[in-house]
């Protein structure tokens, strides 16, 4: 697949193969990590411990080693945190002891080398040429097809596969990292910009951002146990979610020429509006022609937003602290938004069903448009950019 734009291939196939590593791992780990600790013999309780405090600590993992990145030479932090990422997971093979899951989970969560990955593609793509959409598609192509090939593995070789899996995906990983580009630029320790998530501008998107990872916490919790309570095969539940990755991979590689028409604001914007209407649809049917209207409109809600945002912070960043707020937006909206989406989902849905869920969802979209609508004015006013290029 063809970079786009000036970027060589082996660079292009680097970084790309990063993102398939990463994203393949969290697409045997979603899905099937609650499966391998359900046949440990752990209680729902225990489960929901795990996955939460999983979740949880990417609010603050991120922030560690985005901080060091930044403050020291990125490639080398790149590559201790997939070593770290690759080591602490192999320890889940060396015990079943719910107290030392919790520990090790402690240890692995901390370290997610995704937000390292942007910073360094954006660096690259920005100075190279090429297109961070069609580097990144390979991440969500990855996910669905571990996510679809696991099954079929579990069921032959048993759950433990689960874990040797994503063990070997990691150490590519540490041995990939090896070759990663480097594009930082040495620099004196204090000159990043600690007050770069102070701009007004920047105050407005990442609310924006917050609310619209928050109102994805009902799909990605509960949508499959909603359809299937309703009467959804696995199979159609499954052809469902492919859909959405396959209409997200589509606007990914023409991203480039989406925003070289609209601006940044617009498309940010538009996405969220965008979850809105799609919220408000799976809060008010489950018709099957619309379901599937809902599930390619993950193109913006997902697609278009991500790469739109990634631009936003890669350009309003300072430039040596990019992977520092590289970290803050994943943290805030992915972390922090991302869980108390869900644990407010769940909550929602086991009290009063998926209507009430969708429609809570759809009100933090609502939310998260009006502070998108807000940091639109202040960027296009031209008081809300940073960067110090």
């Amino acid at each position: 697949m063809d970079s786009g734009g000036g970027l060589d291939r082996r660079t292009y196939w680097i970084l790309a193969s990063l993102y398939a590593l990463h994203f393949g791992v969290l697409g045997i780990w979603i899905p099937y990590w609650p499966l391998y600790l359900a046949g440990l013999g752990l209680s729902l309780s225990d489960i929901g411990l795990l996955t939460s405090v999983s979740q949880g600590i990417k609010v603050l993992g991120p922030l560690i080693w985005g901080r060091l990145a930044d403050r020291g030479e990125r490639k080398r932090v790149f590559i201790l945190s997939s070593l770290f990422t690759w080591i602490t997971f192999c320890l889940y093979l060396a015990g079943s002891d719910f107290t030392f899951l919790l520990l090790v989970t402690l240890l692995y969560s901390i370290s997610t080398p995704v937000s390292l990955i942007d910073t360094i593609a954006m660096d690259v793509v920005q100075k190279r040429g090429g297109q961070y959409g069609r580097i990144r598609l390979w991440g969500s192509i990855s996910f669905i097809l571990f996510a679809m090939a696991l099954g079929p593995v579990t069921e032959r070789w048993g759950l433990s596969t689960v874990l040797w899996s994503i063990a070997l995906l990691l150490f590519l990983a540490v041995l990939l990292a090896l070759f990663t580009p480097d594009e930082q630029t040495h620099r004196p320790h204090d000159a990043t910009a600690p007050g770069w998530l102070k701009q007004k501008g920047v105050v407005w998107f990442m609310i924006g951002s917050f609310f619209m990872q928050f109102s994805h916490g009902a799909y990605y919790g509960f949508m499959s146990l909603h359809l299937e309570e309703n009467g959804y095969s696995k199979t159609v539940i499954g052809l469902l979610w492919s859909l959405g990755v396959i209409a997200e991979v589509a606007v990914m590689h023409y991203a480039q020429h989406v925003l070289a028409r609209y601006s940044l604001s617009r498309v940010l914007s538009f996405s969220i509006a965008t979850a809105w209407l799609r919220w408000s649809l799976y809060a008010l049917t489950i018709w099957q022609p619309l379901l599937l209207f809902g599930q390619t409109l993950h193109a913006f809600t997902f697609g278009a937003y991500h790469i739109a945002a990634m631009q936003r912070v890669h350009q309003t960043a300072p430039l040596h602290g990019r992977a520092t707020a590289q970290a803050l937006y994943g943290s805030l909206s992915f972390g922090l938004g991302g869980s108390l989406g869900l644990l407010a989902s769940g909550s929602l849905y086991h009290a009063f069903g998926a209507t009430a869920m969708f429609s809570l969802m759809a009100l933090a979209a609502f939310l998260g448009w009006l502070a998108s609508l807000r940091a639109g004015r202040v960027f296009d006013l031209g008081v809300g950019d940073a960067n110090r290029d």
